[in-house]
């Protein structure tokens, strides 16, 4: 399928990423311990692997809100739950999943960070790009950047919890340039949901790439990277 946004890196100035996805993965040693709890018994491992099936599924579902009550009433947890194929008894999901979302609020399970990012997010930084976190989070992902050691890389973290916007809604992109004092015609949006990055950058005039580690969207019609090496190779940083 064709692309829809041509990147001139010369005609960015400000590189928005989202944090869940592509930033932080979530920690699935704290969310299978949540499930087993319950009674259902899915390891880290299967849990890793069945939220990029799970992921596919809720973009095509067109999900529009954040960790809790993504489309099922079990929220984020239950999509990957379901992607397992592990059979469960519902009342224990949903436990399961009230449980999962009191935990993130308490101590955001986003909290794994690729090896890779460091290093790709200096390169984007030497090369004179500047950059800020665009995510459909709570607050304590503010906790959690500073503790992996980000925040020196962004200018801005721009959180939907706090602006009270969630993507796709333009308005929380436009709160992203306002902050970053840019125009959507320098901005540059990376993140790993067609549904919410692409459709919510391109709703506010900003280009978008789709962070696609998995290659599974292969039919969105946008540029993909699979990393953020690859990310910062494209704008040649």
């Amino acid at each position: 399928m064709a692309e829809r946004d041509p990147i001139d890196p010369r005609d960015v100035e400000v590189v928005f990423l989202d944090a869940g996805g592509v930033l932080l993965n979530p920690d699935w040693k704290r969310g299978s311990a949540i499930l087993e709890r319950h009674g259902i018994g899915a390891t880290a491992v299967q849990l890793e692997q069945a939220e990029l099936a799970a992921k596919r599924q809720m973009d095509e579902a067109g999900f529009v809100h954040a960790t809790g009550a993504i489309g099922h009433e079990e929220g984020y947890l239950g999509w990957v739950v379901r992607a397992t194929g592990i059979p469960f008894e519902p009342q224990a999901l949903h436990d399961a999943a009230v449980d999962f979302e009191a935990e993130h609020l308490r101590d955001n399970l986003w909290s794994e960070m690729p090896a890779e990012v460091p290093t790709a997010l200096g390169r984007l930084h030497d090369a004179g790009y500047r950059m800020a976190v665009v995510s459909n989070a709570e607050p304590n992902l503010r906790t959690r950047i500073a503790a992996a050691g980000l925040d020196p890389f962004f200018e801005r973290l721009i959180i939907s919890a706090e602006v009270g916007s969630e993507k796709p809604d333009a308005a929380i992109f436009a709160e992203a340039l306002r902050e970053m004092a840019t125009d959507a015609e320098h901005a540059l949006h990376v993140g790993d949901f067609y549904a919410l990055d692409v459709v919510g950058a391109r709703a506010a005039g900003i280009r978008a790439i789709l962070f696609d580690p998995a290659d599974q969207f292969g039919d969105r019609d946008c540029l993909r990277v699979g990393s953020l090496s690859e990310l910062a190779g494209i704008l040649r940083a």
